[in-house]
């Protein structure tokens, strides 16, 4: 599988970087969902899924401008126990880092946390995975000050734990420190035959209640790639992040 572009995914404004506004086959809806297709908003056509290098080179071109030097940009992976948060993270190092993930075999609960990074030159993609049983969840506010946008990972097959998913994901949105931070959620294990629709999750978790924060929704599978092409190229907002880390 070819690795689609992270162009639109690093935490800068991606039209200052390109010069331009929105184009190609791609169009975001105002809650940060995809109108069609599945390209970066930057190519078009072939190019839809250029390399990895590529996208984070146009990312580069702007933070050199800005004299920042190899900056970091933290990603918090949460949601509650066997959602796939660790898979999610493996299948991207395995991606990104030519088969550097684990496979699936060995892949076991978080005790802790687990850390991935993706890296260029000049940009620094950091992951943190962090344990999802209720007596973990207690640590996660430890990083949400240092933390630059969240992936929210829910098992789309486990009706049973729709409730807690909610519940701890309301919690996080809640906090102070998150109020800015841009939201992916992801929908996990749509290859499975129990997995409910893109649309029956998004009316149980309500998700237009957060329609005031950058957020993106992708119905996807971390087991065999599904949702790739959209969670790559989620395009954050990133005020926080311009004053933050790049001021």
């Amino acid at each position: 599988m070819a690795a689609p572009c992270l162009a639109a995914f690093l935490p800068i404004r991606m039209e200052e970087a390109a010069g331009a506004t929105e184009r190609g086959p791609r169009k975001m809806g105002t809650n940060g969902r995809g109108t069609g297709g599945g390209e970066c908003y930057l190519c078009s056509g072939e190019d839809a899924r250029h390399s990895v290098l590529e996208g984070v080179g146009v990312a580069r071109s702007v933070l050199q401008e800005r004299g920042d030097d190899k900056t970091e940009f933290r990603v918090l992976i949460l949601g509650v126990d066997k959602a796939g948060k660790t898979t999610l993270l493996e299948k991207l190092k395995s991606i990104y880092l030519k088969g550097e993930g684990l496979p699936h075999d060995r892949i076991g609960p978080t005790v802790g946390l687990n850390i991935g990074r993706i890296e260029d030159a000049n940009v620094k993609l950091v992951f943190w995975d962090l344990g999802g049983q209720p007596g973990l969840r207690t640590i996660w506010e430890k990083y949400y000050d240092e933390a630059h946008a969240i992936v929210y990972v829910i098992d789309s097959a486990s009706a049973s734990t729709f409730e807690d998913a909610k519940s701890a994901l309301e919690k996080v949105l809640r906090h102070e420190d998150l109020q800015e931070a841009p939201l992916l959620v992801f929908a996990n294990k749509q290859d499975l035959p129990a997995a409910v629709t893109e649309e029956e999750l998004d009316r149980h978790l309500h998700l237009k209640e957060f329609d005031e924060r950058p957020y993106m929704f992708v119905a996807g599978s971390a087991y065999d790639g599904q949702g790739y092409i959209e969670l790559a190229t989620w395009k954050v907002d990133m005020k926080k992040v311009v004053q933050t880390s790049l001021s």
